[in-house]
Order: C-alpha cells, then sequence, then structure tokens
C-alpha cells in the first residue's frame, strides 16, 4: 500500500473514533469496497446494522442500497446526499472527487429521525442510533471532505480515471 492510502486509512480510522456512528469508506461512483481498509472502515458494523444483517434477505438489501441505489443518486456536484435505507435508517454520503468524477464516498451512519422511536428489526440498537439532525449533513461535509478529498485524489484519481 502507498504512503498516501496509509494515511487515509489513519484518518478515517481517526474520525471513526469522533463520529457518533460508523464512518465507511467506498471507491469509485459504484461504491465498490475497499477490500484493503479494516473491516470497520468498509462496512457498516455497528450492533444495529449486524443484528439486520443476520437476516440473509435484509443483507442482500444492504448490499443493493450500496451498490445500486445510493449510486443512482450520487452526482460529482453535490456535497452530500441523505438517504434512507431498508431497515429504516439514515445514512449521510459525502462524495470526494477528482476533475467531476467520483473517486469515492464517505458514508456516515446509521442515524435515527428525532421522531423514530421504534424499529422492528433492531428496536433495542434501533433506539441507542444518533439522531440525524438537519444540520448534520453540513457539518460532517465541512468537516470530513477537506480532510480526506486530497488523500483520496491522491490515493485513487489515476485508478478511476
Amino acid at each position: 500500500m502507498s504512503n498516501t492510502f496509509d494515511k487515509l486509512v489513519a484518518k478515517l480510522d481517526a474520525l471513526s473514533h469522533f463520529c457518533p456512528t460508523n464512518i465507511v469508506f467506498k471507491v469509485t461512483s459504484s461504491l465498490i469496497v475497499e477490500e484493503a481498509l479494516p473491516l470497520h472502515l468498509r462496512c457498516h458494523n455497528c450492533k444495529f446494522c449486524l443484528e439486520v444483517k443476520k437476516n440473509p434477505e435484509k443483507r442482500a438489501k444492504c448490499i443493493d442500497n450500496d451498490l445500486i441505489e445510493i449510486p443512482a443518486k450520487l452526482k460529482p456536484n453535490m456535497e452530500y446526499l441523505v438517504t434512507q435505507c431498508h431497515a429504516n435508517v439514515k445514512e449521510v454520503v459525502l462524495p470526494l472527487t477528482s476533475n467531476n468524477t467520483i473517486i469515492g464516498a464517505v458514508l456516515c451512519g446509521p442515524f435515527r429521525s428525532e421522531d423514530e422511536l421504534d424499529n422492528p428489526l433492531a428496536n433495542e440498537h434501533f433506539q441507542k442510533l444518533p439522531v440525524l439532525t438537519n444540520e448534520m449533513p453540513k457539518y460532517l461535509h465541512e468537516i470530513i471532505v477537506p480532510l480526506l478529498q486530497q488523500l483520496a485524489q491522491n490515493a485513487y484519481a489515476s485508478y478511476v480515471n
């Protein structure tokens, strides 16, 4: 692995300790799993998600969400995308770009809505999820994208192009 990639991993890992929920990094506009990342940085492994993924059908829906549904909504010029998955939780997706091409994205989540108190898929863990406020996507964008943009560009721009 390159020194740039190692620095990217170190920053992602540091962010994962401060974010109230998971920080996941995927590459290209197709949001492909980066197998060289530690597990906690390449897939959602919080207690809620792990409980949902125990069901093979729900796990397949998680994969479809990351590989089909979110990439279909991503645009290189957007600051962030807030999505809601089949498990009724929200996620903030922060695209990283190079030459107006998405080279990867940081997925922050899951979060619950303020008015959501119950979730039959994993209610005990759902109630412990942080609430996604209206301001949070903007703040996540303002902190995470400047911190990771250049590292991701150096690590992946030639690969993506």
